[in-house]
């Protein structure tokens, strides 16, 4: 009972910050050309946009479809709705290593993971556990590198129709 009361808190608290966000960000001055600095910043670790950053999280190229409500919960709560091609995983290998990431494709042989270091073959000799985290790799709490400012400014990048200069 009390697990579920934080979840709960938890899930206020995002929706909350989310709509804080929001309203910042609908009122604030934008620009396109501050927010490709901050994609390359903090988002070309994982996702790729315009030739720049790594195939490690979803394709972003749609985002011009989303509202900016949409994406702000798609960035400050990646956890509220985890697409199962992007759930991380937690693998424990035979010489003791544990590797987080996801799982990009698998054969009998092997287990191919994609996480922030990168693309790791493992072959399947050397695995000893793996267990879904119910989590996106997407880092919870962006909010402490993204003010509503930079937020904005991000939001302008991904959703303009060009590159900016």
């Amino acid at each position: 009972e009390e697990l579920l009361e934080q979840l709960k808190q938890a899930e206020h608290s995002r929706k909350a910050l989310i709509a804080r966000y929001a309203k910042a960000v609908s009122a604030l001055p934008a620009s396109a050309a501050r927010g490709k600095e901050v994609f390359t910043q903090t988002c070309t670790a994982c996702h790729l946009f315009r030739g720049a950053g790594n195939d490690v999280g979803p394709d972003i190229t749609d985002v011009r479809i989303k509202t900016p409500e949409m994406l702000l919960s798609d960035i400050l709560d990646p956890n509220n709705a985890v697409d199962p091609r992007f759930e991380a995983y937690a693998l424990q290998l035979t010489d003791g290593r544990a590797v987080v990431g996801m799982i990009a494709s698998e054969t009998n042989d092997a287990i191919v993971v994609v996480g922030i270091g990168g693309r790791e073959i493992i072959p399947r000799t050397s695995l000893q556990t793996s267990e879904p985290q119910g989590v996106s790799l997407m880092p919870l709490g962006l909010e402490a590198s993204l003010t509503e400012q930079r937020m904005a400014d991000l939001l302008a990048y991904i959703r303009s129709d060009v590159d900016a200069k």
